[in-house]
């Protein structure tokens, strides 16, 4: 889509003149519309405004696995006739995905009866899901379909930045925050260089 920088958080249309997405960033190396652009599809963030009026925060399911995408020969050789579906990589142990019995090479292909037609979606679909609630995950293992109950966790917050002075830890002499930074006041030749 062709769109300038200045356009984040604008409305993305359609041809038939439907807000599809809110503009969020452009990659250029020109400087103009030449490029690739990305948006916040629409359902999402109508999904985030619906939650901040209700509860006035944002919170996202999780289940704890690492997943990669499933390739044809990946899927041929788990004996699936499409590539189709997430394949789990790493299960964390602990979370809701290990509880339900989730295993890494599984491939999991609908969630709470959403098809997942490639890896990119399950994270979307995952994180769409209220917290607590508790879900049907279709997956193939060893060849075989298999059906899964999961109670989705909730999505931890993040971390709050604390100024360096509350906060900090000294490395080699330095001021370093918890974001891993060490900051300084500038002098005058650097004020003067800037």
């Amino acid at each position: 889509v062709a769109i300038n920088p200045g356009n984040s958080g604008g409305p993305l249309f359609n041809m038939n003149g439907d807000v599809v997405g809110i503009n969020s960033q452009i990659y250029t190396r020109s400087g103009g519309s030449m490029g690739l652009s990305f948006a916040i599809p629409i359902d999402v963030a109508t999904q985030v405004a619906e939650q901040l009026r209700n509860t006035g925060k944002v919170t996202r399911g999780r289940i704890g696995v690492t997943i990669q995408e499933l390739t044809r020969e990946l899927a041929e050789s788990f004996g699936l006739s499409r590539p189709n579906g997430a394949l789990i990589s790493n299960v964390e142990k602990g979370e809701a995905a290990d509880k339900a019995g989730i295993e890494a090479s599984d491939v999991i292909l609908k969630f709470d009866g959403k098809l997942v037609n490639s890896s990119s979606d399950l994270p979307r679909i995952v994180a769409a899901t209220k917290p607590g609630s508790v879900v049907n995950v279709e997956l193939w293992r060893k060849g075989a379909a298999k059906s899964v109950s999961l109670t989705v966790a909730k999505m931890p917050e993040e971390a709050k930045a604390e100024p360096a002075s509350t906060k900090s830890n000294e490395i080699a002499g330095e001021n370093v925050t918890r974001l891993g930074m060490s900051l300084a006041e500038l002098n005058k030749s650097q004020l003067q260089e800037l």
